[in-house]
Parts: C-alpha cells; sequence; structure tokens
C-alpha cells in the first residue's frame, strides 16, 4: 500500500453512523482481520504507529502461541476466539467462518466488542455475561439509574450502547428504547401488573387467609411451569446486543433477589400475632390525640418518627418484646431510630418511590415492623457482602448488615450518593414486610406473595431472552395474559380437590 492510499485509509468495520449505499453491504472476517492488523499498525491517518506487544497483552488479542517481546502483535481469528464466544453465548449466533460473507453490521460489532475489551482494561465480556453459573448477580449494576459502585463498567456499557445506536434506525431505535424500560421503571411496571393479575384472588378470599394462600400459591406453581416458545430472529447483530446490554441490568437485579435476597431475608425466629396488642396500645394513642388512630392509620411521616418513638418508647418496648421475645430497652430503643427510619424510608419508597419524609404515611404498625428489623438484626448478626461488576478486591468485605446503613447519613443523601447498598436496603425491607404480616397472623400468606413475585420475575427474565424486541413485546403480552388466565383459574377453584392438592404440593 502506498503513502497516498495510505493517506487515504478509510476503516470500513466501525460504527460511524454513516451508510453508504452504493458500498458492498458485506464483508469477511478475514477481511476484518485485515482491518484490525492495519489499524495495529497505523494510526487511521496511514502513519505507522509502531505498536509492539508489551508483557500485559489481553490473552483475548494474542494467537495463543509465544510473541517476542518487541513484536508487532499479530491478530488472527483465535485472537476474536472470546469475542466470538461471548456473542454466541449472548444471542445463539455462531461465527466462526473467516470467509463466510457476513452483514457489515455483524463485522462493525464483532469489531466494537474486540477493540473495546482490548482497550478497557478490564475483562469486558465477563463483566457484561447474564448472571448464571460463572458469574454471580448484583443489583449494583446498573446503566441508567446512577450507582456509585460499578461507575467504570456502567461507562464502559454505555459505550457501546452508543455506539451500537447507529447502526439502528431512528425510528426502531426510538421504539426498543420507549419498550425496554429502565430495571427501575420495569419493577414498578411488573407490581402493578402483579396487583391487576391477583384482582380475581383477592375479590373472592380477601378476608379467608387460608384460601388466600392455597390460591396463590396454586397460582405461582402454574406460573412456574410457564416458558417462552423457540424462538429464530433474523434481527442484526448489531440490535441484538444492543437489547441484551439495555436488559443486563434486569438479569442481575432478579438474579440476586431470587438468590440471595429473599434466603437472607427470611425471619428465623418464632413471631406471635400482637394485633391486639397493637390495638390496646392504639385506643390509648386515640385518647391522647382525640384522633381515631388504629394499627394501620397513617398519622405519622418519618421526620416526626424519632419524637413519636421517644415519647412511647416503654410502650413499643414491651410490643417488640411482645412479637419477638427480644427484650428491648428505652436505650435499645433510642440508638437504632435512625436505622429504622431507613427501614421506613425503603419501605414508603418501595410503596409510594421518591416521597418528601414530611409526608404523613406511617401507622403504628410500620413503626413497631422497622424497630422489630433492627432489633432482630442485632441479635441474629446476618452478613451481607455487597458486590458489583469491577469491583476491587480490598473493596470486597463481608460485614454486618447494619454497617450498611451510613449510621448518622441522612435520607436525603441517598439520592446523591447511593451510600446504603441496594441488597442491604431489599433484605431489611422483606424483613420489615414480613414482620408486619405476621403481627396480624399472616406469615404462610405473605411467604406465598413472595414466591409469586420470585416467579413473575424469573418469568419476566425469561420473556426478556432473547433479545428481540417483537418477540420480547409478544411474550410479555402472552404471558400478562396467562397469568390473568391463572389467577381467574385459582378463584374459581377454591373448593375444588385437585386446587387443594396441588396448592399444598407447590408449597
Amino acid at each position: 500500500m502506498d503513502s497516498k492510499a495510505e493517506n487515504a485509509y478509510t476503516p470500513r468495520f466501525d460504527f460511524d453512523g454513516k451508510s453508504n449505499p452504493f458500498e458492498e453491504q458485506t464483508g469477511t472476517i478475514k477481511e476484518l482481520l485485515s482491518e484490525l492488523n492495519y489499524e495495529n499498525d497505523h494510526s487511521s491517518s496511514g502513519a505507522f504507529a509502531a505498536k509492539v506487544v508489551s508483557s500485559r497483552v489481553p490473552s483475548d488479542r494474542t494467537g495463543g502461541g509465544n510473541v517476542d517481546s518487541g513484536a508487532v502483535e499479530v491478530i488472527n481469528v483465535e485472537s476474536l476466539e472470546r469475542t466470538l464466544r461471548f456473542i454466541q453465548k449472548a444471542t445463539g449466533r455462531a461465527l466462526s467462518s473467516t470467509t463466510e460473507r457476513l452483514p457489515l453490521s455483524t463485522l462493525k460489532t464483532i469489531k466494537l466488542l474486540y477493540t473495546k475489551n482490548a482497550d478497557s482494561g478490564i475483562q469486558l465480556f465477563r463483566c457484561i455475561t447474564r448472571p448464571g453459573d460463572d458469574e454471580d448477580p448484583t443489583m449494583e449494576f446498573r446503566i441508567t439509574d446512577g450507582s456509585t459502585r460499578n461507575e467504570y463498567v456502567a461507562k464502559i456499557v454505555n459505550e457501546l450502547v452508543d455506539a451500537l445506536s447507529l447502526e439502528i434506525s431512528e425510528a426502531r431505535l426510538r421504539r426498543i428504547d420507549t419498550s425496554l424500560l429502565t430495571s427501575s421503571q420495569l419493577l414498578e411496571c411488573i407490581e402493578r401488573e402483579n396487583a391487576e393479575i391477583l384482582e380475581p384472588i383477592y375479590q373472592r378470599f380477601r378476608s379467608d387467609n387460608n384460601a388466600f394462600t392455597k390460591a396463590l400459591q396454586f397460582l405461582t406453581a402454574s406460573i412456574a411451569d410457564h416458558r417462552p416458545r423457540n424462538w429464530q430472529t433474523s434481527r442484526t447483530l448489531s440490535e441484538l446486543i444492543y437489547t441484551y446490554l439495555r436488559t443486563l441490568p434486569f438479569f442481575h437485579w432478579v438474579g440476586e433477589m431470587t438468590t440471595a435476597i429473599l434466603r437472607d431475608a427470611e425471619i428465623e425466629i418464632p413471631i406471635k400475632s400482637i394485633q391486639g396488642e397493637i390495638d390496646h396500645f392504639c385506643k390509648s394513642l386515640s385518647n391522647q390525640t382525640g384522633r381515631d388512630i388504629h394499627g394501620d392509620t397513617p398519622f405519622l411521616s418519618i421526620d416526626s418518627f424519632h419524637e413519636f418513638a421517644t415519647q412511647h418508647v416503654l410502650a413499643l418496648g414491651k410490643l417488640i418484646e411482645s412479637a419477638t421475645g427480644i427484650q428491648s430497652n428505652k436505650r435499645d430503643l433510642i440508638s437504632i431510630q435512625n436505622e429504622a427510619r431507613k427501614v421506613l424510608h425503603a419501605y414508603v419508597f418501595h410503596q409510594w418511590h421518591r416521597t418528601p419524609t414530611h409526608v404523613i404515611n406511617l401507622s403504628v404498625t410500620d413503626c413497631v415492623a422497622a424497630l422489630c428489623t433492627i432489633r432482630h438484626q442485632q441479635k441474629i448478626k446476618t452478613k451481607y457482602t455487597p458486590s458489583w461488576i469491577g469491583q476491587d478486591q480490598y473493596e470486597r468485605t463481608t460485614t454486618r448488615l447494619l454497617s450498611h446503613l451510613g449510621g448518622d447519613r441522612s435520607i436525603a443523601e441517598l439520592y446523591d450518593h447511593d451510600y446504603i447498598p441496594q441488597g442491604a436496603t431489599q433484605i431489611l425491607h422483606y424483613r420489615f414486610s414480613g414482620f408486619h404480616a405476621a403481627f396480624v397472623g399472616e406469615r404462610e400468606r405473605h411467604r406465598a406473595w413472595l414466591d409469586f413475585q420470585v416467579v413473575r420475575l424469573q418469568r419476566y427474565a425469561d420473556c426478556l431472552a432473547s433479545n428481540d424486541l417483537d418477540f420480547i413485546i409478544r411474550e410479555i403480552s402472552d404471558f400478562h395474559g396467562l397469568c390473568k388466565l391463572y389467577a381467574i383459574q385459582a378463584a374459581r377453584l377454591g373448593d375444588d380437590e385437585d386446587f387443594v392438592q396441588r396448592s399444598g404440593d407447590a408449597r
């Protein structure tokens, strides 16, 4: 190649957002390797780059043989092995032939992933593989919601997403982006759908705790059997990887929720129903305040919790001991008020999302459940190790759950600094809801509700697994309709022997 040709060099396999209809729209991996090797030796202007192989060449960039120090690195098909293996695992597409004609978008995607892995300084494919047997899930994997724990990986993923988007038409990209919600938005959507699905069961068994629980177990067992249909897609590789990366945080959330959070959120001590004692306490409050207060009456805010808990510390201590057997004196309860406020904030956020802390939305039962949650943790001392993608070894420390709540740091800071790991928040929130249910004798019903949530999340993730938006939309719609049908069946089969048998087997 003469100097004039070198100066006019233009790469074929870069994502630049420019399409040339007169250009050949296919290429081969062999041609891609030629481009990679040329660029490895030259700058984009054609000047010789004199790149040499250092002693720290990523294994994905070598051909598996020994390279002499100082030799120019040669990129061959073995160098692409990890990239191609990741693509096959992520999309099901096997790419091995160096001479097969492939769409330009496929070759551009291979090049993008290969070069980003080589230049990022991290094991990229390990970082962006869906959690499973080889990779642990983490709720800290976020690319849109401002996590402070995986910022660099989030930056790399967003660079990939931005580059891949250049190869997708504006109309298609708009449809994908409006259909694929962020993890937090999707979880909110699933919560609303869950309430809609359960409505027939609520309508029939609202006041029959045992029947409601059995109906929910039947529904959960029915949903657990559902699997998406086999799929084949003709979508471009760039679009499939784009969708894959957009949905990756949800797979991590579901993974940690179902494998660790709900396990650690189990309350392993007997809990007594204290509904009558709460009612008695509320009657005393009603007399003091001149208001009609019941156990579930909202009459407090997070801001007023401190004053309430201090004023009624002895009565609250008796309620906690009656429910859990854990003795709680004045000092015990005064010292944990800040931690209890953060449990209450998690509950409020879960119910109503970001809400000013002066809004009145808490009941006596809420306050007792939050205090029980902290006193219970102080006794059993559950350990929790926050993990995130790209975590340094020194950052991976096993510490007690309450140590992650930030001491005296304010709730307002959470929205700016994200100082409480998601896993710690979720464990405490689900324990809080478990205490809440136990106080009114609904512990089995609560367990059935959690199992229903888990199965719904797992099957929802199955619907996203294809990376093809059209297939995803169809599968989610079909799955939602199927869940509603199963719920109607559960509500109608309340007195049927098969219903009772199946719901019992599902427990």
